[in-house]
């Protein structure tokens, strides 16, 4: 018994010295951007997401794993649920925002304006400001990234989202737009 007492605590310290020596390489860059700026840079990783959409799209609360890439005016989440079908989050400054479901053939865009996205690929890593509210017409809600845990979060009365990222590189080069040829194009009319 008393080896593997030993034994575990031997691994144990071997652990601590180990786990506490070396920064993980995701922290490096993302201090680094912090301190040098995001401009000129291609970024790719991996993420866990999850939110509860019921009240707008009576989707129910659930979470799933994605990769994202993304640059200075551009943002592309794919997300891949366990049970379902994938979905792309596509954000540029010319084109806005649109959802696409390849299994589905379809696009969805939002009708209006109203969702203003300047500067999403700074808000999704953090590196504008780590908390802000905000108004959707009649709808309260609060924007909160957490640069330790490398976590953001949405909340609203009607909605919340959280994202956190696993893994972060810098990649030389931005995957191609989605090619929605022979896709239906759907313009949806959001409640605020």
């Amino acid at each position: 018994m008393r080896k593997v007492v030993f034994i575990f605590i031997f691994l144990f310290i071997i652990l601590i010295f180990t786990g506490c020596s070396v920064k993980p390489p995701i922290q490096n860059l993302y201090e680094n951007l912090l301190s040098q700026g995001f401009e000129g840079r291609f970024l790719k990783g991996r993420l866990y997401v999850e939110g509860d959409f019921s009240y707008l799209l009576n989707i129910p609360a659930s979470g799933s794993y994605g990769d994202f890439y993304l640059s200075q005016n551009y943002f592309l989440l794919r997300i891949t649920p366990p049970f379902g079908n994938e979905i792309f989050l596509e954000w540029d400054d010319d084109k806005g925002l649109r959802v696409v479901v390849p299994s589905r053939q379809r696009v969805y865009s939002p009708k209006d304006e109203v969702l203003k996205l300047n500067g999403l690929p700074y808000y999704f890593l953090g590196l504008k400001e780590t908390s802000r509210a905000f108004h959707l017409n009649s709808i309260k809600g609060e924007y909160v990234f957490d640069r330790e845990k490398l976590e953001g979060r949405i909340n609203t009365a009607i909605f919340y989202f959280v994202w956190r990222i696993k893994e972060l590189k810098e990649t030389s080069s931005l995957p191609k737009p989605i090619d929605i040829t022979g896709f239906k194009e759907k313009k949806l009319s959001l409640p605020f």
